[in-house]
Parts: structure tokens; C-alpha cells; sequence
């Protein structure tokens, strides 16, 4: 597991510990399947959305302060984007910060259900189906900090890439087409990822 530590960590935690860096966020996003172990695709796409939503609750711990039903009393990503919280009946506006942990329930949730998910090392079609929901919507995520909390995202992407890691990820695994990524996070590193995994 990752061990994300302040950029102002004393000297001698800093030698066990350190921020993630560039090499280190491309190697852990690369999909990574020997095709000799009993681990297929799907698995690995299992474990690493688990991974990822471990280390987002994360983000809402750098956002929670900024983040409020006052600053933010709707999910949006730019003023074009406006998104509906579907952890409900029927799908209806939240402010930002109870989507996104509606969001990251609900996905703990479903990838923890033993109905969907009765094995971590075999995962059917009928329930990888939902691999391509997960990301897209935890992508949505990303984009509301980026844009509507820039200083925070740029404080916790530098000491995780987990936005890199992520669109890394998504793009290689082919859960999101390049186009898909809207509204588009043009940040230092993001960018350069999404469109070298792309390619």
C-alpha cells in the first residue's frame, strides 16, 4: 500500500516514507497481469478501483474544509457540467461534497458485495459490466476538485498522482476513451498520462 507522507516530514521518516513520485504512479497505474497466475483482467481491474477509493477519501479529507454545502451546493465540474447523485432512487442533486461520498459508499459497497464480487481472483462478465460506471463517475470526482478547488488538488495530486495514476489506468485498461475524460483536466503530469496512455 501506498504511504503518503507531508513534503515537510522530518528527515528521518522521510527515508521509509515518502510522497509518490512520477516513476513510482506510472509503474503502480500500469496494468500489471502475468498471464501465467490465475489472476485475470478483471481482477486486477477490481483491485485496483479498490485502491483507488481507499486513496480517494483521501482527497475528501483535503476538500472537507472547502468543500461545503455553501460553497459547493451542487456536483459540478466548470459551469457546463452538472451531475446527479445516483445513489439515490431516483438520481437528484446533492451538494459536491455528499456526492462524492455517496459516490465512494455506494462503490465500497458494490465492489465488497459478495452477490457481485464472490471472488477477488475471478470476477464474471456479468459483474465487470460495472468497472466502466466506477470510473466514470469517480473521474467526476477528480474533475469538481480540480476545477472548483484548485489549490487543494494541486497540493494532494503532487504528493499522490493519484489523478495521473487514475486517467493512466482508466485509459490502458480502456474503461474510458480519451474523449470521455469532460471536462478535461489539463494539470501538470494529468494531461502528458492520459494522452501517453492513449496513444
Amino acid at each position: 500500500m501506498l504511504c503518503v507522507t507531508d513534503s515537510s516530514s522530518s528527515s528521518s521518516s522521510s527515508s521509509s516514507s515518502s510522497s509518490v513520485d512520477r516513476v513510482a504512479s506510472h509503474r503502480i497505474a500500469s496494468p500489471r497481469i502475468n498471464h501465467h497466475t490465475s489472476i485475470d483482467r478483471s481482477s486486477s481491474i477490481l483491485d485496483h478501483d479498490s485502491r483507488f477509493l481507499c486513496e480517494l477519501n483521501l482527497l475528501t479529507v483535503y476538500l472537507d474544509d472547502e468543500c461545503t454545502i455553501d460553497t459547493c451546493p451542487k456536483m459540478c465540474a466548470t459551469n457546463d457540467w452538472e451531475f446527479l447523485c445516483a445513489a439515490h432512487v431516483e438520481p437528484k442533486k446533492c451538494c459536491a461534497m455528499d456526492y462524492v461520498v455517496h459516490t465512494l459508499v455506494g462503490f465500497v459497497s458494490l465492489l465488497s458485495n459478495p452477490q457481485h464480487f464472490p471472488s477477488r481472483t475471478k470476477v464474471s462478465s456479468e459483474s465487470a459490466k460495472y468497472f466502466s460506471s466506477v470510473v466514470r463517475r469517480l473521474y467526476r470526482v477528480f474533475a469538481h476538485a480540480f476545477y472548483h478547488h484548485k489549490s487543494a488538488f494541486d497540493k494532494f495530486e503532487g504528493k499522490t498522482h493519484l489523478t495521473e495514476r487514475f486517467i493512466q489506468f482508466s485509459l490502458k485498461y480502456q474503461l474510458m476513451a480519451a474523449n470521455q475524460l469532460s471536462p478535461p483536466i489539463d494539470s501538470p503530469g494529468v494531461t502528458g498520462s492520459a494522452t501517453a496512455a492513449d496513444s
